[in-house]
């Protein structure tokens, strides 16, 4: 899958997105220590856990990584790898790694058609027919201003006005009083 040298050992970490069959794996490197999760932050649906931030909670001896996005934190490590410490309605996968002498990182995961199934990329790509235009409310919204009777840009309902439109022109004209213009 991936040759062990490809992560560094920073202070910090280090970590790389992966593709196994249609799924998106982060791969993380611990002080020494590899650990496997599913790339999806689960709250948002965002491919985005292996650029998180990693953090270290040394009294009870913990690693998490924090989603870039949101801040949700999952732990990397413990008993209960994978829980989100700080939204309990969203955990996600966790995988054991392990380093094996011929220099390659194994990543102990179920059948493609298993994975793909539950964590698959294509599963969470949205469609245009399965959501609504978002501008639709305000579309309406401009509608019923128009009819309420708001006059078009170009006129203005004082005696001898311009309108926004008209304005702007004149200013760019170099017209407005006390106006320069624009000194191109």
């Amino acid at each position: 899958m991936l040759k062990a040298e490809e992560l560094k050992d920073t202070p910090t970490g280090d970590s790389k997105a992966l593709k196994r069959g249609d799924t998106q794996l982060a791969l993380f490197k611990v002080r020494g220590k590899y650990y496997c999760t599913q790339q999806m932050c689960p709250h948002k649906r965002a491919f985005v856990l292996s650029d998180g931030l990693i953090g270290d909670d040394i009294q009870n001896n913990k690693l998490w990584v924090s989603c870039p996005n949101h801040k949700r934190n999952f732990e990397l490590s413990g008993e209960q790898a994978g829980r989100c410490a700080n939204d309990e309605s969203v955990n996600i996968a966790t995988f054991p790694v392990e380093e094996r002498d011929d220099g390659w990182l194994y990543v102990k995961l179920p059948s493609i058609k298993e994975l793909d199934g539950v964590l698959g990329t294509s599963k969470f790509v949205i469609k245009k027919s399965e959501t609504e235009d978002p501008f639709v409310k305000l579309d309406q919204k401009l509608e019923r201003m128009k009819l309420k009777g708001r006059k078009g840009m170009q006129v203005s309902h004082l005696e001898g006005g311009l309108g926004e439109v008209g304005k702007a022109n004149k200013i760019l004209a170099g017209g407005e009083r006390g106006s320069r213009g624009i000194d191109w």
